[in-house]
């Protein structure tokens, strides 16, 4: 599935009521479940997860590359 241009995957558990999510935002990769009996909200729930790592990024000033989520503002100093 995709959101945002992230793609994502949701799988049941072997518990009932739960499901299994992963997403990858370049070289980063979230994962984890999450409760509910309806698969749109579970989807639901994933898509707001992602929507909060993009804000976070946003908000940071962290750029998002090949390897993952790194600050968009890297200062070099000589001589310390």
């Amino acid at each position: 599935m995709n959101h945002k241009g992230v793609e994502y995957t949701l799988t049941k558990s072997e518990t009932p009521g739960f499901w299994k999510w992963q997403f990858r935002i370049g070289d980063l990769v979230r994962s984890g479940k999450t409760e509910a009996s309806l698969v749109l909200l579970a989807m639901r729930r994933i898509e707001l997860r992602i929507d909060r790592e993009l804000n976070y990024a946003a908000r940071h000033g962290v750029l998002i590359g090949a390897v993952g989520l790194f600050p968009a503002r890297i200062r070099f100093f000589a001589g310390v």
